[in-house]
């Protein structure tokens, strides 16, 4: 298995518990938080789309990614939001993005820059499981 087949297998099962939820959340639940979390789900999932494509620009070289990071910009939830089929068309694009950015790396530039791209990986992993949590115990546990 290459480097970039091992990179895009975490990246997959890293992605599993985020991409379970997905059919489970409803346009309802877009504006609903997390206790007293500042950010509705409906940011939440926006931002693990936007962060995926900022990865696949940067550090692993997709030049042809254009993304303006509203999340990120704006750094909180402000109402916007709360488009189902919006969100959800973001985040298939985002992983199709990612996975086919991941899978194009070569052996050299795995070789060549290992670190960087796997620490890059494993928060970019971390981040979606993190917010994969955080709406899965509102959902379980109606905490919103």
């Amino acid at each position: 298995m290459t480097p970039s087949q091992q990179y895009h297998q975490l990246r997959q099962e890293g992605c599993t518990r985020f991409n379970h939820l997905l059919p489970l959340v409803q346009v309802n639940n877009l504006e609903n938080k997390l206790g007293t979390s500042p950010n509705s789900f409906g940011y939440l999932m926006q931002q693990v789309a936007e962060a995926a494509l900022l990865f696949s620009e940067n550090p692993f070289s997709n030049r042809e990614v254009q993304i303006v990071a509203k999340t990120i910009i704006e750094g909180k939830y402000s109402g916007v939001w709360t488009d189902l089929d919006a969100i959800k068309a973001i985040i298939a694009k985002a992983e199709q993005t990612l996975s086919t950015t991941i899978l194009q790396q070569t052996p050299k530039s795995c070789k060549n820059s290992i670190t960087t791209k796997a620490e890059a990986l494993d928060r970019m992993v971390t981040h979606t499981a993190y917010h994969a949590g955080q709406i899965a115990w509102a959902i379980k546990y109606r905490t919103f």
